[in-house]
């Protein structure tokens, strides 16, 4: 039943099965009708029915509420379902695992990287002296070394000189410099919340932060360390150094956007305009078919055990009157088949209003522009899209709804 009331506030109501049918709101309607009438407690019975009469009373997909319906009608659900539930204690290292929790949109319903005991409600159960369960290696060493120049091979550069915490972790240009000459071939994303992946680089080559760091540290054009000289200048086992930076990444996950504290019960939190926003972001704009809340990032619910990759047809250049190709082949190097010709990660959209440029590229400056791309339904369709070529017709009302509610997302770092 929890994973069911997953579905509906992540996917049903948000289209994702069929967004142009518009038809995700009378699907959760008989989704949460069919687990009123399997549920075996009268007082969960009645809170399931009110939900179905909002979903009910509200078939319109542009209109409805989502914001209302998720706070009002179906955490109060998962709550009630996760007090009978019991305590039991998961094993989640280098993956993102939900449990029976409190519900989907709090942060401690995704743990990583430990073993950790969680109640009934999803709750972490601390320490005997009320501490939080560690990662499980060493968070402070790591971010040490996520700022020493000695790992790089000219010790000229660090972690920290293309993700810097003040720019959230991201760099602000399109593309980094390389080591060997020129730029890197794409834009540097942010490390917040990339622990919540199970895919790591736009093409989704390394399968865990570990191999991500790995890769990054001993590559020519980015780090270009190597074995000998990370041991020799750091005195420590290689093993080590990328132990304790992924621990540190793993800590980068911050939760307390306006649109966290708004879903934590402060209802002043977020604006009328950033309201309206998310409604469009899960509803008219289809951005949350693809960008899964509440990560928004495409680790598919209601497991989020699987990232998604999408191809878009994004164009080389910004101008979309006048598209250039793209060049850039993207995930078919990693997996030579062509449904994976131009495809990339789906990134999470939460800081996004914060980490300009956009894109694999970096070839969009401003928000507007990614909207104006995606209002317009991409440009020239290349071959296995899986971007609707449909336009979304949103007004100037609705596009500055959407990025005053993508500014809710952006943590305070």
């Amino acid at each position: 039943m929890q994973l069911e009331l997953i579905r509906i506030q992540s996917l049903y109501i948000t289209g994702y099965d069929a967004p142009s049918l518009q038809c995700g709101v009378p699907e959760a309607a008989a989704a949460m009708d069919a687990l009123r009438h399997v549920v075996g407690v009268d007082s969960i019975r009645s809170a399931m029915s009110a939900a179905f009469d909002y979903l009910h009373d509200h078939p319109d997909f542009n209109s409805f509420d989502r914001l209302t319906f998720i706070t009002d009608y179906a955490m109060p659900v998962q709550l009630m379902l996760s007090n009978v539930e019991a305590t039991h204690t998961v094993r989640a290292l280098n993956t993102t695992a939900i449990y029976g929790a409190r519900d989907a949109f709090k942060k401690e319903t995704f743990t990583q990287g430990a073993d950790i005991t969680v109640d009934g409600r999803g709750d972490v159960i601390r320490n005997a002296d009320n501490s939080a369960p560690k990662i499980g290696y060493d968070t402070a060493l790591g971010r040490r070394l996520f700022f020493e120049k000695k790992l790089s091979g000219n010790r000229q550069r660090s972690c920290a000189t293309c993700h810097l915490p003040e720019k959230h972790f991201t760099d602000g240009m399109p593309q980094n410099a390389s080591l060997s000459g020129g730029f890197l071939p794409r834009n540097t994303p942010s490390l917040l919340y990339a622990t919540y992946q199970y895919a790591q680089f736009w093409d989704g080559r390394a399968k865990s932060l570990e191999e991500q760091i790995d890769v990054v540290l001993h590559s020519p054009t980015e780090m270009g360390g190597t074995d000998d000289s990370i041991v020799a200048r750091m005195q420590m086992p290689k093993a080590k150094v990328i132990r304790a930076l992924a621990a540190y990444i793993r800590t980068l996950t911050p939760f307390n956007s306006p649109f966290d504290h708004y879903i934590e019960g402060d209802r002043t939190a977020m604006t009328s305009q950033q309201k309206h926003g998310f409604n469009i972001f899960m509803g008219k704009a289809r951005c949350g078919s693809c960008h899964f809340a509440p990560l928004f990032n495409g680790l598919t619910p209601p497991l989020f055990n699987r990232t998604e990759f999408e191809i878009l047809g994004v164009p080389l250049y910004s101008d979309l009157q006048h598209p250039v190709a793209d060049t850039d082949r993207g995930r078919i190097a990693v997996f030579p088949i062509t449904f994976y010709e131009g495809a990339f990660k789906t990134p999470t959209v939460r800081n996004a209003a914060a980490t300009a440029p956009f894109m694999h590229h970096g070839n969009f400056s401003t928000m507007q522009q990614v909207i104006d791309f995606y209002n317009q339904g991409g440009v020239t369709p290349v071959m296995h899209q899986t971007l609707s070529s449909d336009t979304l017709g949103l007004d100037k009302g609705e596009q500055q709804a959407l990025i005053s509610f993508l500014e809710a997302l952006v943590d305070g770092v």
